[in-house]
């Protein structure tokens, strides 16, 4: 919460200097105390507040009240960027992969508790390099870069003034949050991001031939964009309609719907995971194991994976899968009770 008050602070002061405005005393003692909120929130928990300790099983998150916005607790930050500096050093080319950060989590979390599971380390560029490395934060900043030399560009009276204020709120939003993955907040702040480069041109836009075909290739980019949007939401919605068949009773409806999601999402595991679950539940647990070995074939560093067809299966075979669980996992509950080490 108060990262988002000391980013809009920082913002207003970015408005004012843009319009050319002299910045006083009020104003100025305003945008230290802003700096200095946004210091104190990256302080780890044993400094700015009293959230216990990540390693301790017993830890416990900070709720979701209305208090939380002027808490200064890290809230198990300090923990999590240190789990994607672990995952960059892994593989710090090219990174772990796409929204990889939640197997790097379980993979190097210190503690057991379901309340610190997490997505997202909650800071922008840590999470770039841990999921794409070195490569994925290059191009990570060209996006500021360009706006910086848009601005620059565009000179002191920017039309764009009011959306480079939103921009430097959301940027220092993103250094102690995720929200950047929500798509109210990202598509904000990308057409922001378009207004402050479309005040950078200066003449009028000539009709050239080499302009069109720019034209026509944005339009493919988006339209590729807008697909890849698109398949995911009609494989949930397959998979939905395949939970409320598999509650009904109607096993083949439910095996239909699951394989369609399949075809739209082929590396999602939820269709999978729906396609076991109906088969578990028609009494074929044969059937059901297939679906998840498929699963761990698709995704086979995803721990819930394996551990999905560890309970389905029985003997050595079982056995296998919980350590497959515990090499990925280590610290998950389910698998150190199944191989006797709690």
């Amino acid at each position: 919460g108060l990262c988002r008050l000391a980013g809009l602070a920082l913002a207003a002061g970015l408005r004012a200097a843009l319009h050319g405005r002299t910045l006083r005393g009020p104003g100025i003692a305003v945008l230290a105390a802003a700096a200095l909120a946004l210091s104190a929130a990256a302080l780890p928990p044993t400094v700015a507040g009293t959230a216990t300790a990540p390693e301790s099983p017993g830890a416990s998150a900070i709720d979701n009240r209305p208090g939380r916005a002027v808490s200064l607790a890290a809230n198990n930050r300090d923990a999590w960027w240190e789990e994607a500096v672990h995952g960059f050093q892994d593989a710090p080319l090219v990174g772990n992969g796409a929204g990889s950060f939640r197997m790097v989590h379980l993979r190097e979390r210190r503690d057991d508790s379901s309340l610190f599971i997490t997505r997202q380390p909650h800071q922008l560029v840590l999470k770039m390099l841990s999921d794409l490395g070195l490569a994925g934060l290059a191009l990570l900043i060209l996006w500021p870069a360009g706006l910086l030399w848009a601005l620059a560009r565009s000179g002191r009276a920017s039309p764009a003034a009011p959306a480079a204020a939103v921009l430097a709120a959301f940027f220092c939003q993103v250094q102690f949050d995720w929200l950047f993955s929500l798509p109210s907040t990202g598509a904000l702040a990308a057409a922001c991001g378009g207004v402050v480069l479309g005040a950078a041109a200066r003449g009028p836009v000539r009709a050239v031939p080499a302009e069109a075909i720019r034209a026509g290739g944005l339009a493919a980019v988006v339209g590729l964009v807008a697909v890849s949007a698109v398949l995911p939401w009609l494989a949930l919605r397959e998979v939905a309609a395949a939970e409320r068949a598999t509650s009904e009773g109607d096993t083949a409806a439910a095996l239909g719907h699951a394989r369609r999601a399949a075809t739209l999402n082929p590396l999602s595991p939820r269709p999978l995971e729906e396609e076991s679950f109906a088969h578990f539940t028609a009494g074929d647990v044969a059937a059901a194991a297939a679906a998840r070995r498929r699963l761990t074939e698709i995704q086979p560093e995803n721990p819930f994976a394996w551990s999905g067809l560890a309970t389905l299966l029985g003997g050595e075979a079982a056995r296998a899968a919980w350590l497959r669980v515990i090499e990925l996992d280590p610290n998950n509950r389910a698998a150190r009770r199944a191989l006797g080490r709690d």
